[in-house]
């Protein structure tokens, strides 16, 4: 594990769904500045990036927008895009929490997209299907 890492203490919060048991993954949301901002969310695990741990993609997706994920760009600036992006196929999950292809806790953190979040704060939430929510940066 690198040392220069940071995880936010695991914070439990309520699922809205049942788990069935099966195979789950992790499906990450990326998000896009849209407006010229992120937006960040310590109490419900939203930064630029969001992993949702889910039996689907359709399933991560009802998570994510629990969690305050949204899609379709309700809002957001119509020159920048959307800020979320749903998941649409079940092969885009991963055995393990991922960005870009890269294991996110081997993942650096893009120097442009610090100056959008706060300073100190975590740039991943992995939310797990157990209600867990870790936050991760790196210095």
């Amino acid at each position: 594990m690198s040392t220069d890492l940071a995880l936010v203490d695991v914070v439990e919060y309520p699922s809205p769904h049942t788990i069935p048991t099966g195979e789950l993954l992790f499906y990450t949301y990326v998000q896009n500045n849209s407006g010229g901002h992120m937006d960040f969310d310590m109490a419900r695990g939203v930064s630029h990036f969001v992993i949702v741990q889910a039996m689907s993609a359709e399933d991560a997706n009802r998570r994510a927008q629990f969690i305050g994920l949204y899609f379709g760009g309700d809002g957001d600036c119509s020159c920048c895009g959307d800020r979320w992006t749903e998941q649409w196929n079940d092969n885009t999950g991963t055995l393990l929490p991922q960005v870009y292809g890269v294991p996110a806790i081997d993942y650096r953190f893009e120097p442009f997209a610090a100056k959008y979040l706060p300073a100190g704060k975590p740039e991943i939430f992995i939310h797990g299907a157990n209600g867990s929510l870790v936050g991760m940066w790196h210095h």
